[in-house]
């Protein structure tokens, strides 16, 4: 567009003030003016302390500022009380939506007169880029959950440095340096997602937030737990059982490895299979079914710990596998048919321990010669992805 005014080309002598003000709205309409805004999808901006203003839009009419909150469905925007407007991607086509803006972010809209069948809209454009994007799939840094110190039947305390969680749509939210208790005396935000403890159940822990709030969570459900009102964005971190008076087992989790912590509850180790089980051989075992009910259904390995002679119990020979198919004839760690077997022991007072991949949840095979065979759960591999 030309000046409105040419100052050199003015006759000698005073001018009118209004010519002044002509030129401050024309430069207004030529760079992106600072707004403060508020609102999460239908956005009010208002010209920061001391910015240029406008009367109307025109084409390439621009206002930067930062997003209040991240975007959680389709997005318009207004300015300065002129018209609310859609704000498209750079297609021009697709009105930005969810995540399309992350809270604390810089943006720069910029309006467009033929967009909106003629109407007018917005052009959005990323004025700043976050030195990791939060995409989806992301997942923590520095992850430790445990029971809290002062109450640890009923809480835990959640801490990380970064956590990346996601929402149906697609989009995704990144937090920092967050650290809170789970009170699962409560329901909603860092509570229980519905009622209460329940006994001998596994509850999930999740973090979640409503776009610019974290928290936590505990639910029944490893996938879609009832989200507290507003937040939308979740991210399952780990898992925890109850003991049979619907008390939180006392439970360390860095990262994706947890690990049972003796000491009130439970008290002692918790055996999964003890007495003699299965047809011990070493040469054609048959290996029986052993139930790891406290790996939670989410874990995709197992540290797994097995006694000889559990509670004094008769000297037990002791084989443990993966799945029954190494046990049978001539397959035992003697067999002919040469297997290398994952874990055989017999002899008195030893105990031995081994991980293995959960190829079925919750779920391991073995045999036992005597009593004083006895297989517990020391920590498991959780499965967050």
């Amino acid at each position: 567009m030309a000046w409105s005014t040419i100052f050199a080309n003015l006759a000698s002598g005073n001018q009118p003030l209004s010519l002044l003000d002509a030129m401050f709205s024309q430069v207004a309409q030529m760079v992106a003016i600072p707004c403060t805004a508020s609102g999460v999808n239908a956005l009010s901006l208002s010209p920061a302390t001391n910015a240029p203003t406008i009367a109307a839009y025109q084409d390439f009419s621009a206002f930067r500022f930062q997003a209040p909150s991240t975007t959680t469905g389709a997005v318009s925007a207004g300015f300065s009380g002129l018209a609310t407007l859609p704000v498209y991607l750079s297609d021009g086509a697709t009105q930005a939506g969810t995540g399309a803006m992350t809270a604390n972010l810089e943006y720069v809209l910029v309006f467009v007169q033929s967009l909106n069948s003629g109407t007018g809209g917005f052009i959005l454009e990323a004025a700043a880029v976050p030195a990791i994007p939060a995409v989806a799939g992301s997942a923590f840094t520095n992850l430790y959950i445990v029971n809290n110190t002062g109450t640890p039947n009923s809480e835990v305390n959640v801490s990380y440095d970064e956590l990346v969680m996601n929402n149906t749509s697609g989009g995704a939210v990144r937090a920092t340096n967050q650290s809170f208790t789970i009170n699962c005396g409560t329901t909603g935000a860092n509570g229980l997602d519905a009622g209460a403890l329940a006994a001998s159940t596994w509850y999930y822990v999740f973090g979640i937030s409503n776009g610019t709030t974290a928290a936590g969570l505990m639910s029944t459900s490893s996938t879609a737990p009832t989200m507290p009102s507003g937040y939308t964005f979740k991210k399952r971190l780990g898992a925890w059982l109850t003991n049979s008076s619907s008390q939180l087992y006392q439970i360390s989790q860095r990262g994706n490895l947890a690990q049972i912590v003796l000491g009130t509850n439970p008290a002692n180790s918790t055996v999964n299979s003890s007495g003699a089980i299965g047809t011990y051989s070493l040469t054609s075992p048959v290996l029986a079914t052993i139930s790891l009910a406290n790996v939670p259904p989410t874990a995709k390995a197992a540290l797994v710990a097995a006694s000889c002679s559990w509670k004094s119990g008769s000297q037990s020979a002791v084989i443990i596998a993966p799945n029954a198919n190494w046990g049978g004839s001539n397959n035992g760690p003697e067999g002919s048919n040469g297997n290398v077997f994952p874990d055989s022991y017999n002899q008195a007072g030893a105990s031995f321990s081994a991980w293995m991949l959960l190829e079925t949840a919750q779920q391991i095979v073995g045999t036992g010669s005597n009593s004083g065979f006895a297989l517990s759960v020391i920590a498991w591999e959780d499965n967050l992805g």
